[in-house]
């Protein structure tokens, strides 16, 4: 049954990694570029190609939120003409871009807030200002930081409220620990108003570094923004729904038998890192269509089938157990003990029954007799030397008899006769036993009752058969 529970528990474990794996929603930022935000219910790796002017980003094993605006999409921009989504199998979703002529893009992985970025632009039409972005963020994408640093110090030199410049600076400072100064630069434009989610994010990782009180505000500014981009409305201002429906796609062809990442540009950078730290769990929003709903319900149908499947197949093995293995016999005490044809015993036995004999026929009143008198009448008819037994009974002893003889409504004598057994007797067995032994010799017990009335196992009256060698 353990292991049953193990695997249940590694499902579920699976379950809240892989469950409602979701592209939650599409952004639209324009300024000299067109800045592209994909939200995922959790970040997943993806496959790019671009070809005949479109840019196409293909997702496996993912499915669409109802928060997402539509499957296709169009625009009047300089930029992009359509976006438009399409299928190259039943578990994979392919997002596409229609490039206008002379357009490059960069794209950025956040892994933090489960988003990806992509940066559309002509180079020839930015402003100054912007192209000292571009090439500070190419740099960044290709992992050289030092480089990417020095441009967006050179664009704030002369741009000083530059709120992507800010952005990039800081989370370049922070990852070269330089924890001050990302803080002030990431501090500054979320001041300007950049409420992209990874903003908060950096900033509160920062902060905490710094051990910052306010790590722990800016942490649930982070969750407040990730929940509001994730559920924002499309700018119809900037791009037109040109469909709703998002259930019918065309079938794409293009990514079948082909390489993992393909680009047909140096200049289209693409860079996939993997998450400086460990995703924060936002709060539960109520949203239906959103990821932790269909979480919860993935969970709660998976826990459903387990857990039959595990009672039944618990069942079966229960039902195939009981079949080859017998039943365990359980001991019962009242049960016949088997006799023990041990003639050593049964002759210590009849020598203690003759003692007793003897005693029965020579005592008239015990009550008004010496202990001392009778066992030492008793050892001597047996030829036996009892003086060191005899200097042992004590007045103390005397009173213990009578009051062993009260409780167990027994004759004094045969108190005195067990007492003579275990004073030869290094045993740690109780005198209650040996009184028992009394009444074995009274009423003639066999070997079987004796054990009935202890409630011991017959192996446990070998410690009475050692008497006779002590």
């Amino acid at each position: 049954m353990k292991r049953f529970i193990k695997i249940f528990i590694l499902i579920l474990f699976f379950a809240v990694l892989k469950a409602g794996n979701k592209i939650e929603n599409i952004v639209f930022k324009n300024n000299d570029f067109l800045k592209v935000c994909i939200y995922l219910s959790e970040y997943s790796d993806y496959i790019t190609k671009s070809e005949n002017g479109v840019l196409k980003l293909k997702f496996d094993n993912i499915g669409l939120s109802e928060n997402f605006p539509g499957s296709d999409f169009s625009s009047n921009l300089t930029l992009l003409n359509r976006i438009f989504l399409s299928k190259s199998d039943s578990n994979s979703i392919i997002i596409n871009f229609l490039l206008n002529e002379n357009v490059n893009y960069l794209i950025q992985n956040f892994n933090n807030s489960s988003s990806i970025v992509i940066y559309f632009y002509n180079f020839d039409k930015l402003s100054e200002e912007n192209k000292l972005f571009i090439k500070g963020l190419e740099y960044e994408i290709k992992g050289e930081n030092e480089k990417a640093l020095l441009e967006y110090r050179r664009l704030l030199a002369t741009y000083p409220e530059n709120s992507e410049a800010l952005f990039h600076a800081g989370i370049i400072r922070k990852k070269l620990g330089f924890n001050y100064q990302a803080k002030a630069n990431l501090s500054t434009t979320k001041k300007l108003g950049n409420n992209f989610p990874e903003v908060f994010y950096q900033l509160y990782s920062t902060l905490e570094s710094l051990n910052d009180n306010n790590a722990s505000i800016e942490k649930e500014h982070f969750k407040e923004a990730l929940l509001k981009e994730k559920n924002i409305k499309i700018d119809t201002s900037i791009i037109t729904v040109a469909n709703h429906e998002i259930k019918i796609f065309d079938y794409d062809s293009s990514f079948i038998a082909s390489n993992k990442t393909q680009n047909d540009s140096l200049t289209n950078l693409i860079v996939k890192n993997k998450a400086y730290e460990r995703k924060i769990i936002k709060t539960i929003p109520v949203d239906k269509s959103s990821y932790y709903y269909s979480l919860l319900s993935t969970i709660f149908v998976i826990s459903v089938i387990v857990i039959g499947l595990v009672s039944l197949i618990y069942i079966y093995m229960k039902k195939r157990k009981s079949k080859r293995s017998p039943k365990k016999k359980k001991f019962d005490y009242k049960e016949k003990i088997e006799d023990v044809n041990n003639n050593e015993f049964l002759k210590m036995v009849n020598v203690y029954k003759n003692q007793y004999d003897l005693i029965s026929k020579n005592t008239i009143d015990l009550n008004n007799t010496k202990p001392n008198k009778i066992v030492n009448k008793v050892v001597k008819e047996n030829g036996q030397n009892t003086t060191g037994v005899e200097k042992n009974i004590t007045a103390k002893e005397e009173s213990d008899i009578d009051k062993l003889a009260r409780k167990y409504q027994v004759e004094r004598g045969k108190i005195e006769l067990a007492l003579k057994i275990l004073s030869k007797n290094d045993t740690e067995s109780t005198k209650d036993k040996y009184l028992l032994l009394m009444k074995m010799l009274k009423e003639n017990m066999s070997l079987e009752d004796l054990a009935t009335n202890l409630r011991i196992p017959k192996g446990e009256l070998e410690l009475v058969m050692n008497l006779k060698n002590s």
